[in-house]
Order: C-alpha cells, then structure tokens, then sequence
C-alpha cells in the first residue's frame, strides 16, 4: 500500500540547514532552537522560540501551526493564526529561516525497506530509525555536530562532521572516520582512519550516541503479539535484572559526564572535576578514556573564562577600566566553546561581553578625543570629538534595552555621561565658529561680517578652553582677509569708473594672508585662491574694458550719447535725401575725392555701394575705398553697432555681470538703446518703397546693418541687382540704337533715373550730361 509523503527543508540564508521526508500518518515533526525537535534551528536564531512551530499529518492532509510562539509563523507576508493546509511548493517563515515545502509524492513503503537503515540505541529518538539514503549529488551519508548532517547530533564531544557513511556500487555499507577530535566506535573498537565494512547488527558509537546498522539483506519484520509480549516479558526481566545488577555495582560514565555538565553550569568546578575524577572508575571508562580527558581540559577553559569574565564585570564596578579593557579583549578573542559552561546563556553572555569591550573602547576613544582638543588648538582636533560624540551616542542607542541596566556598569555608563556632555560642549563651540567659517565657502564672502562674529564669540566665557583657543587663531587671518577685501573693493571702483591707470598701478600691490597662516584652515587657502584670482580677474578685466571703451569713444559713443554717426542714421530726413540719388544732380566726383558728392555719397559712397551690390553673395574687398579720402557714415555706424553688440555680449557673461555698474553701467545702457537704434534702422530700410533701385539700396543697407544677416537675403538683392543691370543695359541697346538726338537725351535721362551711381554702364551717360 501506498501513502502520500513530502520532503520539507529548513533553510537560512539559502543555505538548507536539515531536510526530512515527512509520510502520511507519520508523528508529528516540531520545528525550534530546542535539541528535542526534529528540525532544529541554528542556537544564534533568537528570533525562533523553543517549540516554534509543528507539522503534522490529519487524515492524509498535511498541516503547519504556531506552537505558541514568541514572533509567530509567517505565510505570503501574514501570520498564521491557526492550523494550515500544507501545500506544495509553499514557503513559511520563522525569524530569519524558512520553510520549504516540496512535491507531494506517492510513499512505497516496501521500496523504502529495501536501503540500509541506523537504529537509535538510546537518546531521545530511542527505537527509531532512519534511511541510509545519500543526498542526490552527495554520496555520502554524513553525522555530526553541524546542522547540514543527515544525523545531527547536538554534545560538545561531537565534532562538526564526525563521522560519514558510504554505499558503494556493489550495495556494500562502509564506515569512516573524518578525523574527529574524540573517535568513531563500531563493536566498541575505535576506527583507525581507515573505511570499515558494516554488517547486519553492528553498533556505532558516537560520544555517547548508540546506533545498530541494519543490512538490507535481511528482513527485519515485526513478531506477532504474543511473541512480541514474550520478547517484552524477557526484556522486562533482563533489563530489571540488568537494573538490579548496576545499581549494586556502578554509573556509568555518561551519568558521570551530565553530573559534571551540572555542576560546571552552576560554576561549582571543584565539584565537577571530582565528579570527572570519580567516572574514571566507571563503567565504560577505559573505553571512553578520551573523552573524559576531552572534558577535563574543557573544564578548565570554561572555569577560566567565567573568572576573567566575573573579574572584569568586578573591575569595571570598580572603576578600574583599563585592567577590565585588558581582561575582555583577551576574553573576546577566545571561541564560542569557551563560554558553553553556561548551557543556555553562552551565546548572550559572549555578546554582553562584547558589548562591555565595545563601550570600553568608546570611553577610552571618547577621552582621547577630549584631551586632544584641550591639549590642541587645530580644526582637526576638533574631528575626533565630533566622531566620538556620534559613534558614542549611537552605540548606546542600540545597546540601551539590553545590556545598559547592568548594576556594575553604573560607574561607567556615568563616567561615559559625563564624556558625552564634555564632547557635546567641545562640539557645540566647534559648531559656532563653524558657522562662521561656512560663511568663508561662499562665491563672495564677506570677512568683515565673520570677524565681527569671531569678536563677539571671544567675549563668551562660557566656551571651553580648547575652542575659546581655536577661535583666537581665527581672529588674525580674518583681519588679514578684511584687509585684502578692503583692497579689492577699491581696485573694483576704480575699474567700474574707467580708472584704467590706478587699476593698472595696483598690480603688485595687493597683501594676500601668508600661506603658512591659511594651512591651519583650509577654508582660508580657498579664500586666499580666491582673492588672488580676483585680484587677477580685475586686471585682466581692465585691459579687456580699456580696449572695448576706446573704440566706442572713438566712434562717438559716450555714457550719455550714441554718437553723431547713429544719430544722423536715425534720421528719416537724410534717408529720404540721400536715397534720392542727389549725387546724378551733379558733376561725376573724382575717384580720388576728400569730400563727398551729395548726401548719396556722404552716407553710403557712389563706388562702395555698387561694388558691395554687384559683389554679393561674396563680400567686397573695398579696394575702391584706397582712393577715398573719407569714410562714409554707414560703415562707421556699422562699426559702431559691432562694437556696442561686442561691449553688450562681454557684460552679459555671467562672469562679468558685476561690471554692470558706475560708468561702465551707464556705458552697458548706452549699447543696449545702440541694439535698439539699430533694429529700428534695419526696420525702417526694410520697409522702403519707391523705384526699384531705391529699394535695391534700401535692401542691401538692411542686410548690412543687421547682426545676422541672412544668405536668402543676399541671393535676393543679388537677383534684384541683376534684373535692375538687365534693364539699364537694355535702356544702353535702345540709346546706342536710336539716332534722334531728343530720343537720345530722353533715354540717357531714363538711365540716370534707373540704374546705380557707380555702374559702369550708367557713368558715360552721367559724364555726357554734364559735358
């Protein structure tokens, strides 16, 4: 017959603990740090009660429940309140381990029979037997004091992996050692380190750990119940008689050895070692020889560690620290078996033990810091107490519900009180004049408000004497500081007046803090870098203004005035006159003329506008203009334009906007309404109407005063210019071709009135006008 079974596993940290298979109708399995359940957790899980939870089998459904824990079963993030059905593949959780359960499969209770099996002897699993059954991937079959063996037997004389079963390919069982501190026995002969072959009805022993191998080759059936009650009735009497027969005689040396775990777990070590002394006339004590030797000398161990650990705890109350520092940092470097004379509290008391080093340290750092800060007078001093101050208070934060209350830390939790509020007064003057300091670390600080704060704070008697130090070291770098701002402020008016030469003159004259002065804070080497490249900055700044300022007063342009230049350009009136085309009223000007020829000429130059015109899209050279001995007012308002575009682009840097002040403010001004002026202007000559040549002209000026001229633009007066040239020597074909003199005077005048002055085309007809 078949039942239904389960593997369930117990794991931490993804790591599996144990595993076991659990079959219908089966006992049920209890899960805890106790050493009675089946599925015991890791001792350190203090998260995990005793008894924390149990699995167990009603009808063929399997069920989990709380066993009356202290922080409860937890399935999909809620805890359970009562007996759940047991699913496959489901997680709960206790503390920091999980339960994991697997596929729910078909048990073949006579496939099961056909493995090796171990037999409990005695212990609390007595009569009870388990698989031989190596993990898949693990050939091995392993017993020992760690919680991954398939055998996991809990005593101190057990080593981690004590022993390790092995089934070869022929079915054969063998046997060996791993190198265990106290011996592996089977017959009551120890193993040599060599594998041993087990037969049918063999015992192993393991400490005081009893198991009877039970070969797969034979059958191992139960009797019928009245052979079974004969076999009892024989055991009943064998085992009384067996009683009898011991009680007159002697203990055992397991009996012996739980005496001697009393009596050490109490503290009584003279008690346990004549207890020890006495099992080596017990019975089995040749046999077990090694582990009552392994006793003694743990006995020792543990005797030693509870009276340096006693002696601290009396020192510490005593106030003397430094023996009590020296006595657990011995203490806290021994193992965790050193502390097992304390059955269930050895854990715990190594962490208090811990803990009391820990706070130690913190102390003894804690009056390091302060003695450093009242023997020293730097800013680094200060670093330590802010560090002992934080590390302290947050150390007893986290220890405070557990350990804090102990009756002989009083003297040093007060001693640690008092530290604490010295260090809490170092830094809460430390922080005041760090305050000031910060001030230091802004783009533009202001030294005079920071010495001011600084004088004030020297007068507080209340400061400790390691910050009223400190604080009057700061007082000579900061007037040395107040100096130099006083000088760059007068270095900044003079450059903001156009005081060009007096900036230029105070070059050298600057008197930065000495740099051995500015290590002791670093905040000073920074405002030192600081004021030095300000210094540098207000130079360079005034030989870039200088050359900017000449060239726009050159053109005219002055604080309160563009210049005659732009003014006259803003005048409708002389556009008006001079797109009249005045120039053909008169006599054709010398090339090499000083004045010019009408108010055409004055404002745009007959041979440069006709020459840029026929240029475009390309840019003209102006190799005409060498001849001209004078500059027409376009290109010098042109110019103009650029260099208040360029004054205006320079201010507006982020980096020079503090220049936007005194003259070189009003300067700024000027250049913005010049941006303006000429906006107005390109606005204006856009919108010219008339013939198409004064539209052509009007055009073109647009397009040169403007800041971004554009290439459509060109292409367009490029085209207009074509189309006007194609008309004017058209009017030439029709004069050259007409032989009536009238119609010739008629078509030469229509010429003038439509071509450019400066055309090549047009100048013939110009010259015979007047000649």
């Amino acid at each position: 017959m078949s039942k239904s079974t389960v593997k369930i596993a117990l794991r931490r940290d993804d790591v599996t603990i144990i595993s076991l298979a659990m079959t219908c109708g089966c006992e049920p399995v209890f899960i805890g740090r106790s050493r009675e359940c089946a599925m015991r957790v890791p001792s350190d899980e203090n998260s995990v009660s005793g008894r924390h939870a149990r699995l167990f089998w009603k009808g063929s459904v399997l069920y989990i429940e709380d066993a009356g824990s202290r922080n409860g079963v937890f399935h999909d993030g809620e805890q359970i309140r009562k007996a759940v059905r047991v699913r496959s593949k489901d997680l709960f959780v206790l503390g920091n381990c999980q339960i994991s359960i697997g596929e729910f499969e078909k048990f073949n209770a006579a496939a099961a029979k056909k493995c090796h099996k171990l037999e409990f002897l005695n212990g609390d699993k007595v009569g009870s037997t388990i698989d031989i059954r190596p993990n898949e991937g693990r050939p091995e079959f392993s017993i020992g004091l760690d919680p991954a063996c398939e055998i996991h037997l809990t005593d101190t004389l057990v080593s981690r992996k004590h022993a390790v079963l092995k089934v070869h390919d022929d079915g054969e069982c063998w046997i060996e050692d791993t190198g265990s501190r106290n011996g592996t026995y089977v017959n009551g002969e120890k193993l040599s380190g060599k594998e041993r072959l087990l037969k049918n009805g063999d015992k192993i022993t393991i400490a005081y750990f009893d198991f009877r191998f039970l070969d797969r080759k034979f059958r191992h059936t139960r009797l019928h119940a009245w052979v079974k009650l004969a076999s009892l009735a024989v055991s009943v009497c064998v085992v009384v008689a067996a009683y009898v027969i011991w009680t007159v005689t002697r203990s055992s040396v397991e009996e012996y050895m739980g005496m001697v775990r009393k009596a050490a777990a109490v503290g009584d070590f003279d008690a346990a070692r004549r207890i020890l002394q006495e099992s080596r006339g017990a019975r089995d004590a040749i046999k077990l020889g090694g582990q009552i030797d392994a006793l003694a000398g743990q006995l020792n161990i543990w005797e030693k560690t509870r009276k340096d650990w006693f002696t601290a705890c009396d020192e510490i109350s005593a106030e003397r620290f430094r023996v009590a520092n020296d006595i657990l940092n011995r203490l806290n470097e021994a193992p965790l078996d050193a502390w097992v004379w304390n059955v269930g509290g050895a854990a715990s008391s190594r962490k208090e033990a811990r803990y009391v080093g820990d706070l130690l340290r913190l102390y003894f750092t804690g009056r390091e810091a302060v003695a450093a800060a009242e023997s020293g007078t730097t800013y680094n001093d200060y670093t330590p107490v802010r560090t002992a101050l934080e590390s302290t208070g947050k150390f007893l934060e986290a220890g405070k519900s557990e350990f804090s209350g102990r009756v002989y830390l009083k003297p040093l939790m007060k001693r640690i009180q008092t530290m604490t509020a010295e260090l809490e007064t170092i830094c809460s003057g430390f922080k005041k004049i760090d305050a000031c300091l910060e001030q230091i670390s802004s783009e533009d600080p202001d030294f005079r408000v920071v010495l001011s704060e600084f004088e004030r704070l020297s007068a507080d008697a209340s400061l400790p004497a390691s910050v009223h130090g400190y604080l009057l070291q700061q007082l000579d770098p900061c007037r040395a500081f107040v100096a130099v701002q006083d000088f760059l402020d007068g270095e900044f008016e003079a450059l903001i007046n156009l005081d060009f030469d007096k900036v230029l003159s105070m070059s050298q004259d600057i008197k930065l803090p000495d740099p051995e002065m500015c290590t002791r804070q670093h905040r000073y080497s920074d405002a030192r870098a600081l004021f030095l490249s300000k210094h540098e900055s207000i130079q360079k700044e005034a030989v870039e203004l200088r050359t900017m300022i000449y060239g726009l007063t050159s053109s005219g342009v002055t604080p309160d005035s563009c210049g005659d230049a732009i003014t006259a350009v803003m005048s409708a009136d002389n556009w008006r006159k001079a797109l009249s085309f005045d120039c053909l009223t008169k006599r054709p000007p010398s090339p090499r003329r000083s004045e010019p020829s009408g108010k055409y000429d004055e404002f745009l130059c007959i041979e440069y506008t006709y020459e840029s015109i026929r240029a475009l899209p390309n840019i003209y050279n102006g190799r005409s203009m060498r001849l001209i001995g004078f500059k027409p007012i376009c290109q010098l308002v042109r110019k103009t334009f650029e260099k208040a575009e360029l004054f205006v682009q320079y201010l507006d840097n982020p980096d020079k906007r503090h220049l936007q002040r005194g003259i070189v403010g009003k300067y700024y001004t000027q250049c913005m309404k010049i941006a303006i002026d000429r906006e107005n202007v390109v606005r204006v000559l856009r919108n010219i109407k008339g013939s198409k040549r004064k539209r052509l002209v009007a055009a073109f000026y647009a397009e040169y005063f403007t800041a971004r001229p554009s290439y459509a633009a060109k292409r367009s007066i490029e085209a207009q210019f074509k189309d006007l040239s194609r008309e004017v020597l058209e009017l030439c074909d029709a004069y050259a071709n007409e032989s009536d003199p009238e119609k010739q005077i008629a078509i030469r005048d229509r010429i003038l009135e439509t071509g450019l002055p400066g055309d090549p085309a047009v100048h013939p007809k110009w010259v015979q006008k007047f000649n």
